[in-house]
């Protein structure tokens, strides 16, 4: 939906759609993290095979993208979106909920 139409729309439904996009964002993340062990099982019953890489590949790896995540966010930035400002806010976000990155990508 974009702003203009977001405008249109009453106060008392826009606070409603506000309410369960914080609920969905909530939910998400908690239902993503139940379901990947079964999501896992249910792919290597299909045939998948699914290996654990080492912690040095996943190192290996973010260091690779190191610098990408700063080029997208300014790339958008440009574009008038505040891309810098909530990628920076959803790395605090998640190391305030414990997540330990195998590589801090610095945002601007």
């Amino acid at each position: 939906m974009n702003k203009a139409r977001w405008a249109k729309l009453p106060k008392d439904v826009q606070d409603v759609i506000r309410e369960v996009g914080r609920e969905y964002e909530t939910r998400t993340g908690t239902v993503n993290k139940e379901n990947y062990p079964k999501q896992v099982e249910q792919l290597k019953a299909n045939g998948a095979v699914v290996k654990q890489l080492p912690d040095s590949v996943r190192v290996e790896w973010a260091n690779s993208l190191k610098d990408w995540p700063q080029e997208k966010a300014s790339e958008l930035d440009k574009a008038g979106l505040p891309a810098s400002q909530v990628l920076k806010l959803a790395l605090e976000e998640a190391e305030k909920l414990g997540h330990k990155w195998p590589v801090r990508y610095s945002i601007k």
